[in-house]
């Protein structure tokens, strides 16, 4: 019989197998998810997919949201002007790109939902004053934990996410970021 069951596995009630949808928030945006999970016992895995991966924002908040002081970006901002230029006086904005598609991870504990987001490939960076951008260095995505909290009606979680302190290519330590993430059980 146990090949029957393997054949056609029926989840339990409380499995968080399935897809779901949500966003998560950085830097005053919010950003659409969904998700395909695959729960057996405390094991959780699954796929994330990235519904907005193209992000521009003014240079200088980005900067400023990740401590850079005043000078640093006037002098990062001076290089980007010698590379382009052609460029008009425009406010210089940047894009990020991420990859679509990740892998998750983790562990559910009653309640608990804990799980690293690892995406597939690097986040490429732009930078655009105008007609004109400036393609920056790949660099490898860095693993993301998340940490919810699964609501008793087992349809919805919520909590925090966070990636700490990496390096970028060049040995520079990437600043730490995080924020909220809320995921929801889509109906079938």
């Amino acid at each position: 019989m146990n090949w029957f069951r393997n054949l056609f596995p029926v989840e339990p009630e409380d499995s968080l197998a399935g897809d779901w949808e949500g966003h998560y928030e950085q830097d005053d945006a919010t950003y659409r998810l969904e998700a395909e999970f695959n729960h057996r016992g405390t094991l959780l895995t699954g796929t994330m997919f990235d519904l907005d991966v193209e992000t521009d924002r003014p240079m200088n908040d980005f900067m400023r949201n990740n401590d850079w002081t005043e000078q640093q970006i006037v002098d990062f901002e001076n290089e980007i002007r010698k590379l382009l230029p052609e460029a008009k006086d425009e406010p210089i904005i940047f894009r990020s790109l991420l990859p679509s598609t990740s892998s998750l991870s983790g562990t559910v504990h009653e309640d608990q939902v804990e799980f690293t987001k690892i995406y597939h490939g690097d986040i490429h960076y732009q930078y655009l004053i105008g007609e004109h951008y400036l393609d920056g260095e790949p660099e490898p995505s860095p693993p993301i934990e998340y940490l919810g909290t699964l609501a008793k009606t087992q349809d919805v979680i919520v909590g925090n996410w966070i990636i700490r302190t990496s390096q970028y290519r060049d040995g520079s330590d990437a600043p730490e970021a995080s924020g909220h993430f809320e995921l929801r059980r889509r109906s079938q």
